[in-house]
């Protein structure tokens, strides 16, 4: 009767045993689940909040973009629309501009009746006539449009030209010289004496300069001229200021017996 209730007692606490045995590892397997539900909760959120993350920043991206565009078109399309509008001005400049050229040089040419453009235009009282005879024609209309008043009679052809004036050589000047003073015949010497000066320039591209100065024995006085690029143009220069005296002594050639006048105090022709 002992070993019977011994065995029981056994047996019932195996089945207890085996009982929460399986109770627990119940327990644990709900845990685990617990568990691996908990994870894929969380990556689930942060998958859900990495796709939000990104769909936010396309859409702010997208934003800034359009914002972008806008303010660049509101700054650059009136700069460019300015940019075409000076583009266009200046062809239209530039054709009218060759258009008033071209019609300029057809109407010089007209007046100087230059052959081929002796009829380019028409006259005042010659296109009345040809747009009344032809006012259904628009060649007619056109030309009238162009017409302009008649030149007077064209001066290169009736008009003589007027003579040149002769500017006075160093011969000239030393002849009239000898002519007033009485001096034909005479050495070059005793009629007048030349001497000149030069001047370097600063630098190597400056250019010499050269200073003429003629004396006159008999009237005892020197012409000095300024400072000139050219020893030719010197003594043009000097001889200028001694043809002034020689025009203010007299207007016309002395006798050869007729004293010197006194000085008439033309103070820059003396030396």
């Amino acid at each position: 009767m002992v070993v019977v209730l011994v065995v029981v007692r056994v047996v019932v606490l195996m089945v207890v045993l085996v009982v929460a045995v399986r109770v627990a590892v119940l327990v644990v397997a709900l845990m685990v689940v617990r568990v691996v539900v908990l994870v894929v909760l969380l990556m689930v959120v942060l998958v859900v909040v990495l796709v939000v993350v990104r769909v936010v920043a396309a859409v702010v991206a997208l934003v800034v973009a359009l914002v972008v565009v806008r303010v660049v078109a509101a700054v650059v399309m009136p700069l460019s629309v300015l940019a075409v509008v000076l583009v266009i001005l200046l062809v239209v400049v530039r054709v009218v501009v060759l258009a008033a050229r071209r019609d300029a040089a057809r109407r010089t040419l007209w007046y100087l009746q230059h052959p081929g453009y002796a009829d380019a235009f028409q006259t005042s009282g010659a296109s009345g006539s040809g747009a009344a005879a032809s006012s259904s024609s628009c060649d007619g209309q056109a030309e009238a449009r162009r017409a302009v008043d008649s030149p007077p009679v064209p001066w290169h052809r009736s008009c003589a030209a007027e003579p040149a004036v002769r500017r006075p050589t160093l011969a000239d000047t030393e002849a009239r010289l000898r002519r007033l003073l009485g001096l034909e015949g005479r050495p070059a010497e005793q009629v007048w004496q030349w001497s000149a000066k030069s001047l370097e320039g600063s630098s190597a591209a400056a250019p010499v300069r050269y200073r003429a100065a003629v004396r006159v024995p008999e009237v005892g006085r020197t012409f000095t001229g300024p400072w000139r690029h050219s020893a030719h143009k010197a003594e043009k220069a000097a001889c200028a200021l001694l043809e002034e005296f020689l025009d203010s002594w007299c207007k016309e050639p002395p006798p050869r017996e007729a004293p010197l006048p006194p000085d008439p105090g033309r103070r820059r022709l003396a030396a």
